[in-house]
């Protein structure tokens, strides 16, 4: 834990960050109704952190180790997590708006996206076997090409899938 600059912290209220945890490496901490709009967490490595009411609207997340990652009520706008280090990568979603935000050809494979409202996102190519997306709405939500084997839409409205071009085998629906 030499290299570890935030370990078992509480963060609250913290407002304009910009690259404050840029190139930081932060373990087990929570961070409460805190703006990251626009920050720059590239280059970061966030393990077992919890973000709860935050806004990570156009948050950078550039070569970031994201593990144990969640995110509950949060507002999520414009993030292209295609761009984080997709090794390891575990990341979860609880009450959250996520509106055009690039999922693209990610493995997302049990993931978490709980009663969310997703936008004008993209999942094209995504591997989303048994994610979980339950009493979430959808908008605008572009699945192409996406692996949803045993993925869980119970009590979610508003998608579109083409069972033509994507795999839903054993998927729940309501």
């Amino acid at each position: 834990m030499d290299n570890i600059e935030y370990y078992k912290q509480n963060f609250e209220d913290l407002k304009n960050i910009s690259d404050d945890f840029c190139s930081k490496t932060v373990s087990q901490c929570k961070f409460t109704s805190c703006d990251f709009s626009s920050a720059d967490l590239s280059s970061s490595s966030f393990e077992d952190c919890l973000f709860e009411n935050c806004n990570l609207s156009l948050a950078n997340f550039e070569n970031s180790h994201l593990q144990n990652m969640m995110f509950k009520n949060c507002k999520i706008l414009g993030v292209n997590f295609t761009k984080a280090n997709q090794f390891g990568l575990e990341i979860g979603f609880k009450d959250c708006l996520i509106k055009n935000c690039n999922f693209c050809h990610m493995n997302l494979n049990k993931t978490k996206f709980e009663n969310c409202d997703l936008s004008e996102t993209d999942f094209i190519g995504t591997k989303l076997n048994g994610a979980n997306f339950q009493d979430s709405k959808f908008k605008q939500v572009a699945f192409n090409n996406t692996s949803l084997e045993k993925a869980d839409f119970r009590n979610a409205s508003g998608y579109s899938i083409n069972p033509f071009t994507n795999n839903l085998k054993k998927a729940k629906f309501s």
